[in-house]
């Protein structure tokens, strides 16, 4: 039974927010049904610039029942606190990079995610690359041979 895409609640207007925000239009999979950020003003225009049908303040997207999924695009330090609200309150969460300030923060949302059978998963999104599962595909299967050095920047 199909129950259509995965309705993404979004906190984050700026330059990431407006860098994937063109993205959710492009995958049948999800769709952006909410959006939020630090100035109300900013999170309208945000919203009627990419589609998206709500604008809303951090704490009602996160609490909003038509979010199936909180996707945090905000500005670093903020990162920990806004998965923290949004796992306590039941949602799945993908994280931007960096997915915290420190590794204690990490360790305790990955705890919180873990006790509570929450999805929390930072947003690497090269793992899911064609061309990157291909070559791992290739590498497992032995066709290319044992990679020696890699150069990666």
């Amino acid at each position: 039974m199909d129950s259509g895409p995965l309705r993404v609640g979004m906190i984050g207007t700026g330059w990431m927010g407006e860098a994937i925000a063109p993205d959710f239009a492009l995958c049948e999979e999800t769709e952006l049904v909410a959006v939020a950020g630090r100035s109300a003003e900013r999170t309208e225009a945000f919203a009627a610039a990419h589609a998206v049908p709500k604008a809303l303040d951090v704490a009602r997207l996160i609490e909003a029942d038509e979010v199936e999924l909180v996707y945090i695009a905000s500005t670093h330090d903020s990162h920990a606190a806004l998965a923290r609200a949004a796992l306590e309150q039941g949602k799945p969460v993908l994280l931007e990079k960096a997915f915290t300030v420190d590794a204690a923060s990490a360790a305790e949302l990955i705890a919180l995610a873990e006790a509570r059978g929450l999805f929390l998963m930072e947003a690497m999104w090269m793992r899911f690359n064609p061309v990157v599962r291909r070559i791992a595909a290739l590498l497992a299967e032995g066709a290319i041979g044992e990679p020696r050095t890699l150069h990666a920047s």
